[in-house]
């Protein structure tokens, strides 16, 4: 287990005060990378080898979103390393250790000159051996496009401010900029993205939108896992854990909590930031 101490910072919160689904995203992505650093065998063989770790796939349940200026300690764990594939949960835990968000990811080791996997010798993955993983709710890291009619709206270029080290459109960012085409007023409880193919400078992105209403929670007469941004701002809730419904997760487990998501979601937004050809950078999915 690696982690660091953070804050809930002003650039890092929306006009309400809470926390922004990028920053959720960009606090456990620096979190994991900088663990790299603290694995001097990983990190020397990697640096020799001009290799890198890229995200592939990532499931963030977010079980209420932190405020300014919230202290968070974020925690990374790799349960599973062999080949070319790194699989880790990393979590954002308050104060009282309550768990504010939890992932799991899945990363590739890529050759930076190539562009081709790498394999990790077994004398370096070997020192990582396989450890028990968060208990949460694991989806599919695959994620599959809605059959309904989309949306689609103006391209967005990438920007050089959108590039990371390698060059490339940050996982982060991809979030922040399929965040725009989400209904406002919901806050959001869990995210999916699935990373296809690198949006390197000059990409032009054509993001095309699905909002796909639920069946699980209609009928039921519970409340939707969000509230409106408005009914939350009145109460100073964060998220759905706020109306007490939500279990509470902790440091060693959140498998209830994440149930609740699934079984009592409302809506999905689904966005895939496509090239001109309908091929796809990466597809974002966002519940409600």
């Amino acid at each position: 287990m690696f982690s660091i101490e953070q804050h809930v910072y002003n650039s890092q919160v929306d006009r309400t005060g809470r926390q922004t689904n990028e920053s959720i995203v960009m606090m456990m992505q620096d979190c994991s990378l900088i663990s790299l650093n603290a694995q001097p065998d990983l990190r020397d063989y990697l640096k020799a080898h001009n290799i890198a770790m890229m995200v592939g796939s990532r499931q963030v349940d977010i079980f209420r979103h932190a405020r300014y200026p919230e202290p968070i300690e974020v925690r990374t764990n790799v349960y599973k390393m062999r080949g070319a594939v790194s699989i880790r949960n990393t979590g954002l835990f308050d104060e009282n250790d309550h768990a504010v968000a939890m992932c799991w990811g899945v990363a590739a080791f890529v050759h930076l000159d190539t562009g081709k996997l790498a394999m990790i010798p077994k004398e370096v993955t070997s020192l990582y051996p396989p450890k028990q993983r968060y208990p949460m709710d694991y989806l599919d890291r695959k994620i599959a496009l809605p059959q309904s009619t989309p949306q689609r709206f103006d391209p967005v270029p990438v920007r050089r401010a959108d590039l990371d080290q390698f060059g490339h459109l940050n996982n982060a960012r991809a979030i922040r900029i399929a965040d725009e085409y989400t209904p406002e007023g919901r806050v959001c409880a869990r995210i999916r993205s699935a990373y296809h193919r690198q949006a390197k400078p000059g990409a032009v992105l054509h993001p095309v939108v699905w909002n796909t209403p639920l069946a699980a929670a209609a009928g039921t007469g519970t409340e939707s896992v969000a509230t409106s941004a408005a009914a939350l701002e009145d109460e100073g809730a964060f998220a759905a854990s706020d109306t007490g419904r939500m279990p509470t997760a902790t440091s060693e487990s959140g498998a209830e909590a994440s149930r609740f998501i699934t079984d009592h979601a409302s809506l999905k937004t689904t966005v895939a930031l496509e090239s001109a050809d309908g091929e796809p950078y990466v597809i974002v999915e966002f519940t409600y």
